[in-house]
């Protein structure tokens, strides 16, 4: 039951340092959280990894993408960032 509650607590970690604005450190608890989780919340997992994605993508981060290890993620992120774009353009924010 102690290696489950670490677990839980790494990705409640995680989860702090997204609310706390600390991406890259977010980032990098995810990695190690879905290198290492063996449960039912891969995808959810995912999904938060690609919203730190592309937050790191709007501050300037640009080694992110390269760093990934998860090939099935790129493409989530790829239509993460095609979707934020044509938002932008709805709301005539994309010089901004």
């Amino acid at each position: 039951m102690k290696a489950k509650d670490s677990f839980r607590k790494k990705e409640l970690m995680a989860q702090i340092l997204y609310r706390l604005e600390k991406f890259e450190q977010s980032f990098e608890a995810y990695r190690e959280l879905i290198k290492n989780a063996n449960d039912d919340f891969e995808q959810e997992r995912q999904t938060n990894l690609s919203a730190i994605i592309a937050c790191l993508q709007q501050q300037g981060v640009s080694n992110v993408i390269q760093s990934l290890f998860i090939p099935q993620l790129l493409q989530t992120i790829r239509f993460l960032c095609f979707s934020f774009h044509c938002y932008k353009i709805k709301i005539h924010l994309w010089f901004e």
